[in-house]
């Protein structure tokens, strides 16, 4: 699930172009989701980031300072198996777990 929130400092931080750098990513739309059902995007109220401005949420983890075109590191990364899933966990490449399907 991606959460990109709409309050007003995330518009007023161009959070519409970093939905439109997520549409450009994977393809899908607000209230869409992807064709194998990895990917459903919503736009949310407040998500409590102000100060990361814009920001969004991939499974309940935070991403903050988001730019339309620095959008496809955390998607390509998912999309493109960079990363493993173990017993619902995400591992990336070089961290710890951070990311659990719900």
């Amino acid at each position: 699930m991606i959460k990109v929130c709409n309050c007003l400092p995330c518009e007023m931080k161009q959070a519409s172009a970093v939905v439109d750098g997520i549409k450009r990513e994977i393809g899908i739309g607000p209230g869409q989701t992807t064709a194998d059902g990895k990917f459903t995007l919503e736009i949310v109220g407040c998500i409590g980031a102000c100060d990361q401005a814009p920001a969004m949420l991939i499974n309940d983890k935070l991403y903050g300072n988001l730019t339309a075109d620095g959008i496809g590191r955390d998607t390509e990364i998912l999309l493109t198996g960079g990363c493993k899933w173990r017993k619902n966990v995400l591992y990336w490449p070089t961290a710890e777990p951070s990311i659990r399907r719900t």
